[in-house]
């Protein structure tokens, strides 16, 4: 049987930019619920939390509404959990599974290039990796809700106790929105690079691979500390200085969209 040919090349590992996308789209989703349950239930309470609180002239001052407004935010936000909880975990398993499918096709497809044959690679361990991983995610994504209702509160709070008026105290809340679905943004696509990197690892090392070259995106958003390390050789097990003072292997940094091609010695493979 005629050895097959050496590629050139080791090609870059593509980083599911779609599906990364795709699960954004569906967290600001679930986050839309929050935020128009604050439209539904607090702001057309601000005028009367601002009564209470004497911001106006001929009213008395209720010393409770601090409590009323802790317990207003408080319900909104159990209200949410109700449908984001579940939410949170559906997307997570859904995307985390097309991720996979996706890191699978792609690693294949990427060492039959190097070794000139079909590869399947394993999946022991698979689940633990999985439901490690989906579980993490999901406390992240809480947490965008719970900070969102913390501020929520702290600006109402704020707000009343300077005498700031419930329609500027609106737009302020309002202005929250955006800032929230960012940081949902954020977790996505750092999480999905988490996903990638640690799915690329366990399938090549279910092969035997132990090693592999650093590869950056190649564009300008890639940081100094990664373009350095850029075509270099490393070990799985011991992975360079790549989060600031931290030991990381491609894809574990925050935000890191670096890939790892496998080293796979051909000749030795074929002997």
């Amino acid at each position: 049987m005629a050895k097959p040919k050496k590629p050139k090349n080791v090609p870059l590992q593509p980083i599911g930019r779609g599906i990364t996308a795709d699960y954004a789209r569906a967290l600001r989703k679930v986050l839309q619920d929050a935020f128009d349950r604050v439209d539904r239930e607090l702001i057309p309470q601000l005028e009367y939390i601002s009564i209470s609180a004497g911001n106006y002239s001929g009213t008395r001052k209720d010393a409770s509404w601090p409590v009323y407004l802790a317990g207003l935010v408080n319900s909104i936000d159990t209200n949410h959990n109700v449908i984001a909880v579940p939410a949170y975990n559906l997307q997570a398993e859904s995307h985390g599974l097309l991720m996979s499918n996706f890191n699978e096709r792609a690693t294949n497809r990427n060492l039959s290039s190097i070794i000139g044959v079909d590869v399947a690679t394993s999946v022991v361990g698979y689940s633990d990796l999985m439901n490690a991983w989906t579980i993490e995610n999901v406390n992240l994504i809480q947490s965008v809700d719970s900070k969102f209702f913390n501020e929520i509160e702290g600006m109402v709070s704020r707000g009343v106790r300077n005498g700031t008026r419930p329609e500027t105290m609106s737009k302020e809340i309002r202005s929250r929105y955006g800032v929230t679905k960012n940081r949902a943004n954020l977790i996505a696509r750092d999480q999905m690079a988490k996903l990638n990197g640690q799915l690329t690892r366990h399938r090549q090392e279910s092969l035997g691979i132990t090693e592999y070259i650093w590869r950056t995106s190649q564009d300008e958003r890639v940081r100094t500390q990664h373009s350095q390390l850029n075509g270099k050789r490393f070990k799985y097990s011991e992975p360079p200085i790549s989060c600031g003072s931290s030991h990381a292997n491609p894809g574990q940094c925050y935000q890191c969209r670096c890939t790892a091609s496998p080293v796979i010695n051909v000749d030795e493979l074929w002997a």
